[in-house]
C-alpha cells in the first residue's frame, strides 16, 4: 500500500468519523432542548445540508488538484462540513422531517420579505437557487483545473459559497425557534468568516481577487422571526 493510499484512507476515516459523531452528538444535544422545531429550523437544516454537500464536493476535488496550502484548507472544510451535515441530518431524522426540502429556500425568502426597506428584488441573486452555489459549468471548470489555476478558481468559488452560507446562517439565528439551531448558525458564521479571510489572503498572494461579494447588500439587515 502506497503512502498516498494510506493518506487517502486516513482522510476518508476522518470524514466518516466527523459525519457519524456529528450525527449522534447533534441528536443528543437537541434532546436537551425544545422538543418542537419551527418551520425555519427544519428548512434551514434541509437547505444547509444541500449547500454543504456542494462545498464537500469542491473540497474533495482539491485533494488531488490543489497546491499544499489550499489542499490543507480544503481538507479542513471537508471534515468540518461533513460533521455539520451529520448534525443536521440527525436533527431532521429526530424530527421525522424529510431530508430534502420540497421548496428549497422558501423559509429564507419569507424572512427576507420582512426585512425593513428591502424588497425581494434587492436580494442578491446567486447563479443557482441557493445563495453562493456554483453552477454546473463552474464545477466542470474546477474539475478540469490543476495547480495554481485550481487554487484560484477553488478559492473564488468557495469564498462566494461561504458568503451564501453566511446569509443563511445569519438569517437562521433570528428565524429559528430552537437554541441549538441558532447556535449552529452562529458557529457556521464564525468558522466560514475566518475561512473567507484566509482565502482572501491566499488569493492576494496568487495575484487574484475574489468574485463580486454577495454580502454588500441590505439583505444582511436584521430580519424578523418566522413563526
Amino acid at each position: 500500500m502506497t503512502r498516498r493510499n494510506v493518506w487517502a484512507g486516513a482522510v476518508l476515516l476522518a470524514i466518516i468519523a466527523a459525519f457519524t459523531s456529528g450525527h449522534w452528538l447533534g441528536a443528543r444535544d437537541l434532546m436537551r432542548a425544545h422538543p418542537l422545531p419551527g418551520p425555519a429550523d427544519i428548512a434551514f437544516c434541509q437547505d444547509m445540508v444541500a449547500h454543504h454537500e456542494q462545498a464537500v464536493l469542491m473540497a474533495t476535488l482539491a485533494l488531488n488538484r490543489a497546491t499544499p496550502a489550499v489542499h490543507d484548507l480544503a481538507q479542513s472544510i471537508l471534515v468540518s462540513q461533513s460533521g455539520e451535515i451529520g448534525v443536521m441530518r440527525g436533527w431532521l431524522q429526530l424530527w421525522g422531517a424529510p431530508l430534502v426540502a420540497s421548496k428549497p429556500m422558501a423559509w429564507m425568502a419569507t424572512s427576507m420579505n420582512q426585512v425593513d426597506g428591502v424588497t425581494p428584488s434587492a436580494i442578491p441573486q446567486a447563479p443557482a437557487p441557493m445563495p453562493g452555489m456554483a453552477s454546473p459549468a463552474e464545477i466542470q471548470n474546477l474539475w478540469q483545473a490543476r495547480g495554481q489555476a485550481f487554487d484560484i478558481l477553488f478559492m473564488q468559488l468557495m469564498t462566494r459559497h461561504h458568503e451564501g452560507g453566511l446569509l443563511m446562517a445569519r438569517d437562521v439565528q433570528v428565524s429559528a425557534r430552537l437554541q441549538a439551531v441558532r447556535d449552529t448558525g452562529r458557529g457556521m458564521v464564525f468558522e466560514q468568516a475566518q475561512e473567507i479571510g484566509l482565502m482572501a489572503q491566499l488569493l492576494h498572494a496568487d495575484g487574484a481577487a475574489p468574485l463580486p461579494s454577495l454580502l454588500k447588500s441590505g439583505a444582511m439587515c436584521r430580519v424578523k422571526p418566522v413563526s
